[in-house]
């Protein structure tokens, strides 16, 4: 059968004060019932012709029974009532709220001195009984006596924050505070299961399901109102655990361990400090643990336990804490005495349990403490010091936290603000934004315009490219020497030339003409000096730039070229001459010479490429990642990255092919600037003649020096025809593309303009902002509204 709880509002249930505990018994029919014990007489000091054991004249009453009196100021209250509705919203997670947690080794009383302090009974089982926070919120109201259970969940069942706290009411106003015990065992088990409706743990539908979890750190909250309840809220932690069962986990140690010290690590929270007065308090672990956090004692307040079970002659040491004068804490120690759970069991009655605990206190060796360890004792003693104590910390923090919302809740704005704009509801019109200003851009960039903070342009990277370009190239250049370095040594072989003797008759006429072979020893014998100037050994072994060449423009001086020596060209036209005419040479000699020079542009010509696209990629990667604020790792900026790059890639093959073309059509020697040609030929010429030289019998006519002068005056006009068809054909392929068709690209690639369905998805799927950027927008905006709900708040506290 579903759980009923008894929301009967007679006298009976309201009488939590005439039965704090009733033993069961058994009707005829098996059914359990609670039998009510009879009040005993009034507890001491209790003010005469005041009834006790009757909650129904309640309101008549001017003291608590078990609280401390209710003598808070109305503006206290409503702070009291503001701290509280804070934790409703979970604004703990962003700041830190004033609370009382109470914590304590396992079996150290806790759960008793809550009873006492609250009036109602905690669930009991072997073990760990508490496995999740239990928060307390005691409110004087002049209305009959209820409680309200509910359930806040601030973590999944992952352990993951939710954005906000979600609140969710555990079944009807308890009007009985017998029916508080069974509730809150349900209520423990519900947050224990939170993947789980908490509802079928409060219809006891999931009697038997295995909890997933072992402690949580979801909250029960108890908010208990009534005409003898005192204005006081504290969250009970579960116990220290020393060792596990041999059905639990090595990891539930730590796990509370941890979950109370997120708690008390706060520097508003007031430590309530259970010690049970068995063993030595400073090997308990909530002693060590609360002197971690608090070293100096100043916001815990320590309360012995079970001092009846003190040893015979023990008590000096225990009595040095009541004195503060061991373990000093600036709030001092307490001490009280709650019953037994044998005592529990016959259904002891509030006020009988209350009145036990003052007469124990009275008899020796308490009884002889002083006046002020005196007013150290007894649960209303703790009670009173925890009541003032929290509104004292409110009060102090209240303005604090004020200021606090203030700069957390401008900080939260200023992220948000940092965040991109979310997707827009058109993505036609945003992705054709995007793409109209990145092309305009990139635009801006081939023609060479500064964009961005740094005002730098890519031309900067290119030029110092084509610098590089040009001196590689310059150092291709002939290095045409007219001299041998070592004139005394004779070449190894001979050279070998056909010449033709003629006879003529006496009239002129030729009679005949025969072909005569001579062999020439290379032994060279050195040409008079110039009459211009004389030669000296540093101008034969290091050739001077023509003085014809201004402000450095020939390649000669810069060539890394290997020297080719006069006698070596005499040999090249002396071995390819076949049927020309005396004092011509054929042609492929000149080519040949050339092409010594031509067919090394092609390297230099592939790393300017790679360069200047280097350069390209390098701007256009700053270009793309000005237009993309939220990172990334977006889709969408990875998908115009990958365009991009594509697009920049295929310009760099289509410029790779034409600067191959180009330098193809430099490997045969072609020009038809024969005044540029004629007019450098002749320079060289006039400067060979004028170096010094070594005669060469077998090159009569000087054409060895003819085609040094011929090759060197072609390198100087094909080497400037490359400098700029190069560069150019690179600027025009892969830079000044850009400006053209990346545009079109784009648009195509993206799906801009494309009617299909699909491609509308495609293009939602890419506005989509980044899954981190959708989670901080939502976690920020959720912090927001909790601060601006608790800033409303305070405000109206």
């Amino acid at each position: 059968m579903p759980y009923q709880p008894d929301l009967s509002d007679d006298e009976t249930s309201n009488s939590m004060y005439s039965s704090w505990r009733s033993p069961p018994s058994v009707q005829s029919n098996g059914t359990a019932t609670s039998t009510v014990v009879s009040s005993p007489q009034r507890p001491p000091g209790f003010p005469r012709g005041q009834p006790i054991g009757n909650p129904a004249n309640a309101n008549a009453r001017s003291g608590s029974m078990g609280l401390s009196d209710p003598a808070l100021s109305a503006a206290r209250r409503r702070k009291l009532d503001a701290i509280n509705r804070l934790q409703n919203l979970g604004a703990q997670r962003d700041i830190d709220i004033p609370q009382i947690v109470v914590i304590g080794s396992q079996s150290a009383g806790k759960s008793s001195l809550i009873e006492s302090i609250s009036g109602i009974t905690l669930p009991r089982a072997s073990g760990t009984c508490t496995r999740c926070p239990t928060e307390c919120r005691l409110i004087h109201s002049t209305e009959p006596w209820q409680c309200t259970v509910s359930l806040r969940f601030t973590t999944n069942e992952s352990g993951n924050h939710y954005d906000s706290a979600r609140n969710v009411q555990f079944g009807q106003v308890i009007r009985n505070p017998k029916d508080v015990e069974e509730r809150l065992r349900r209520a423990q088990r519900a947050v224990l299961n939170p993947s789980l409706n908490p509802q079928q743990f409060l219809e006891n539908t999931q009697a038997n399901v295995r909890n997933a979890l072992d402690f949580s750190t979801n909250i029960v909250s108890l908010e208990i109102q009534g005409p003898d309840v005192t204005d006081l809220s504290f969250c009970d932690l579960p116990g220290l655990i020393a060792s596990v069962s041999d059905d639990g986990r090595d990891e539930d140690v730590e796990e509370v361990k941890e979950l109370v010290s997120s708690y008390i690590r706060k520097e508003s929270c007031i430590i309530l400090l259970t010690v049970a007065c068995e063993t030595d308090f400073e090997t308990q672990g909530a002693y060590r643990l609360a002197k971690a956090y608090d070293p100096a004692g100043s916001r815990t307040i320590g309360v012995l336990t079970k001092p009846d079970r003190i040893p015979e002659g023990e008590h000096a040491k225990w009595f040095a804490l009541i004195k503060n004068e061991r373990s000093a804490l600036v709030n001092g120690w307490y001490c009280v005495k709650q019953p037994s759970t044998a005592e529990l069991e016959k259904g002891l009655t509030f006020f009988e349990a209350r009145r036990r605990g003052e007469e124990y206190f009275r008899t020796p060796p308490w009884s002889r403490l002083d006046h002020r360890c005196q007013s150290r004792l007894g649960t209303q003693a703790v009670t009173q010091k925890l009541n003032g104590f929290l509104m004292d910390m409110i009060s102090k923090r209240f303005p604090e936290i004020m200021e606090e919302l203030q700069a957390m809740l401008q900080q939260t704005k200023d992220e948000l603000q940092m965040l991109p704009d979310p997707p827009s509801n058109d993505p036609i019109l945003e992705l054709m934004h995007l793409v109209n200003e990145i092309s305009d851009d990139l635009h801006k960039l081939a023609e060479g315009f500064t964009l961005g903070h740094s005002r730098e342009n890519q031309f900067e990277g290119i030029r110092e490219a084509h610098g590089a370009f040009q001196s590689k190239i310059r150092a291709t250049a002939p290095n045409f020497r007219t001299y041998h370095p070592n004139p005394a040594v004779e070449v190894a072989e001979p050279v070998r030339a056909s010449t033709f003797t003629s006879e003529r008759s006496n009239d002129g006429y030729l009679v005949q003409e025969v072909q005569v072979e001579e062999v020439y020893p290379v032994q060279s014998s050195p040409l008079p000096p110039s009459p211009v100037q004389e030669v000296s050994s540093d101008k034969v072994h290091n050739p001077r730039q023509p003085s014809f060449f201004m402000f450095n423009e020939g390649a000669t001086s810069s060539s890394t070229q290997a020297p080719i020596y006069h006698d070596e060209v005499v040999q090249k036209i002396l071995k390819a001459t076949t049927r020309e005419l005396p004092g011509y040479f054929p042609f492929h000699v000149v080519q040949d010479l050339v092409s010594c020079s031509t067919d090394q542009w092609m390297k230099p010509a592939l790393t300017l490429i790679d360069d200047i696209n280097q350069v390209v990629v390098e701007h256009q990667s700053k270009i793309i990642k000005s237009h993309f604020p939220e990172g990334t790792t977006g889709i969408l900026y990875q998908t115009v990255t990958n365009i991009i790059t594509e697009y920049t890639k295929k310009c760099r093959g289509e410029a790779l092919a034409r600067v191959q073309w180009l330098l193809k059509l430099e490997s045969n020697a072609f020009t038809l600037n024969r005044s540029l040609l004629d007019g450098y030929t002749q320079k060289f010429l006039d400067f060979y003649r004028w170096r010094p030289a070594w005669y060469a019998p077998w090159d009569p006519n000087q054409s060895a020096l003819e085609i040094m002068a011929t090759v060197s005056a072609y390198f100087e006009v094909a080497h400037r025809r490359v400098l700029d068809t190069v560069p150019l054909a690179i600027d025009n392929e892969l830079v000044r593309v850009q400006k053209r068709n990346l545009q079109e690209e784009l648009s195509l690639r993206l799906r801009i303009t494309d009617p299909d369905p699909e491609a509308h998805q495609h293009r939602k799927k890419l506005l989509a902002e980044p899954q981190e950027t959708t989670v901080r927008r939502e976690e920020l905006t959720k912090r927001y509204e909790r601060l601006i709900a608790a800033h409303a708040e305070l405000m109206n506290a």
